[in-house]
């Protein structure tokens, strides 16, 4: 049996994230939005 440690889940949880607000960006970047609105989103978020 495989044990999941909570560093494992946290890592998943990370990547997760990541790949999301990766993807958020990118979205934004298309729509011509600038850096400095892209931060702003994601402090926001």
């Amino acid at each position: 049996m495989t044990t999941v440690t909570f560093d494992q889940i946290a890592q998943s949880v990370i990547n997760g994230a990541t790949g999301t607000i990766t993807k958020q960006v990118d979205a934004l970047l298309e729509g011509g939005f600038t850096a400095r609105e892209i931060l702003n989103q994601g402090l926001m978020a």
